[in-house]
């Protein structure tokens, strides 16, 4: 089966835009973090709990 170059691109190009976008994510992950502890409305232990329970949410939306 051949596969165009264009498809190749954009297949490329999403992964890629998928890279960028769990990037983003894990900025967010370690900021909300730093807020929950700075505001003292949690431990560093809370928020690497919560993490384990938001990634099992992320996987259930795949």
């Amino acid at each position: 089966m051949k596969v165009s170059k264009e498809i190749l691109k954009q297949y490329r190009d999403l992964i890629i835009k998928k890279r960028e976008l769990e990037l983003e994510i894990s900025k967010i992950e370690v900021e909300l973090g730093r807020l929950m502890i700075g505001a003292g409305v949690g431990t560093e232990e809370d928020f690497y709990e919560f993490l384990e329970e938001y990634n099992k949410y992320i996987k259930t939306l795949k």
